[in-house]
């Protein structure tokens, strides 16, 4: 549990500082967006939506590919004369199986992971003014 905590709180850092250099490399096109009446709210809502395409169409891409592994994994019917594997394997072969259930938190956590790791560019984004994007050109 503390080695998949830290491997979120390292994505959730790439991902903000990721998404922090996209918005301070967009500061024309938000300080245009908001010199012709956009909000900072309309431009929030631009950075959630756009994380949250990413996010979920990348994220559960990788859901599909890691549930057809299983799949694949699962057909070859690997065996192991080493009891110690067996007993982690569970019985004689290794079956691995995925169901809704299992797929259900991954779900969750891509969710949470997500939301922290718009927080910060967001913050970034609505500052930015109509005359910083003057000043940049």
């Amino acid at each position: 549990t503390v080695f998949v905590v830290l491997l979120f709180f390292v994505a959730i850092i790439i991902i903000m500082n990721t998404l922090s250099m996209n918005a301070i490399e967009r500061t024309t096109e938000i300080g245009m967006m908001r010199a012709v009446g956009a909000n900072k709210n309309f431009i929030a809502g631009m950075f959630v939506a756009e994380t949250f395409l990413l996010s979920f169409v990348f994220g559960g891409a990788g859901m599909i590919l890691g549930a057809i592994i299983i799949k694949v994994v699962a057909a070859f019917r690997l065996t192991s004369p080493n009891e110690v594997l067996q007993l982690l394997f569970g019985g004689d072969f290794f079956q691995p199986q995925i169901g809704l259930i299992d797929i259900m938190p991954g779900v969750i956590q891509l969710l949470i992971v997500t939301l922290l790791s718009v927080l910060y560019p967001v913050f970034v984004a609505r500052r930015i003014t109509p005359l910083e994007a003057i000043s940049r050109d």
